[in-house]
This record gives C-alpha cells, sequence and structure tokens, in this order.
C-alpha cells in the first residue's frame, strides 16, 4: 500500500511539473513562425530536394524555392519558396538529390529579403523518392516560408 502511494505522489508530480512546463513554457506569440513579416539577410546554399529548379506557385505569386542560410538578423537554416525566377542565374547542375549546393558554391548567391511562415506544404506537393532518405535535410525543409519581397546583394 505505501508503495501504491509513493507511486502515485510521484506520477502526480511529474503530472504537475508537465503541466507548468506546458502553461507557463510556452509563450503564445514568440518566434519567427509567429511573425507575420521576417527581414533576413543570407546565403542560397540549396533547394527543396523533391522541388528542385522548378517554379512553383505560393499565395503570394510564383517563384523558386531556396534553402538559406541567414546570417541577419540572427542565424538560421530555412526553407523560403517564391523567390523570382530571374533573381539568381543558377546552374541546373547545382540541383541534386542532397539539397544542398556544392560548399565551394554556397556563398555564391547573396540575398537580402522578408517572409513569412507558410502554411501551403509546397515541397510535400511534389513526389520525392530521395526524401526519405534525406533525414539531415528534413529538420530544414518540413518548416515553410514565402517570399514577401526580395533583392540580390553584391
Amino acid at each position: 500500500m505505501k508503495n501504491f502511494i509513493i507511486h502515485n505522489l510521484k506520477l502526480a508530480l511529474w503530472g504537475g511539473v508537465v503541466f507548468c512546463l506546458i502553461v507557463l513554457g510556452c509563450e503564445k506569440g514568440s518566434g519567427i513562425d509567429s511573425q507575420t513579416n521576417v527581414e533576413a539577410e543570407g546565403y542560397v546554399i540549396g533547394h527543396h530536394p523533391c522541388v528542385g529548379s522548378t517554379t512553383v506557385t505560393t499565395s503570394r505569386g510564383e517563384g523558386k524555392g531556396y534553402l538559406i542560410a541567414t546570417f541577419s538578423p540572427s542565424v538560421d537554416t530555412i526553407m523560403v519558396f517564391g523567390f523570382a525566377a530571374e533573381l539568381f542565374d543558377i546552374p541546373e547542375s547545382r540541383y541534386t538529390m542532397t539539397g544542398f549546393f556544392p560548399v565551394q558554391n554556397q556563398e555564391d548567391f547573396k540575398v537580402r529579403f522578408s517572409y513569412e511562415k507558410s502554411q501551403e506544404n509546397i515541397g510535400k506537393q511534389f513526389a520525392c523518392p530521395a526524401y526519405f532518405q534525406l533525414n539531415h535535410l528534413l529538420r530544414y525543409v518540413d518548416r515553410e516560408y514565402i517570399v514577401i519581397r526580395a533583392e540580390r546583394i553584391e
């Protein structure tokens, strides 16, 4: 009986801790995903492996999707769709199944842009035999964003 009471007390304590973490630890409206318009600068370091060089349609128009390594205002790697096709002249040979451009070319395409979170799941609209082989890339391509404005930086 004593073990039963101790077990229930431990369970209640852990339940209380989890409840407090959920209620107090998750502040609504924090983080990039909750912001409607984020300004950033970064380098085009790759693409969505399922989409490749295809021009896609977003809620803000048509454009290319790129994997961007941002350096301002914070360091992050994000998948952004909707860049104007004429913004960068990226050779078709750089689009590989890995999703990353060759390391020696990852600082060739510098961009300043604003973006917002996408609710469209653009990458999931394309068949992708490599999707399950690229677990290292999933953390970047599962969160998608849409370009609001973009310009190339020389």
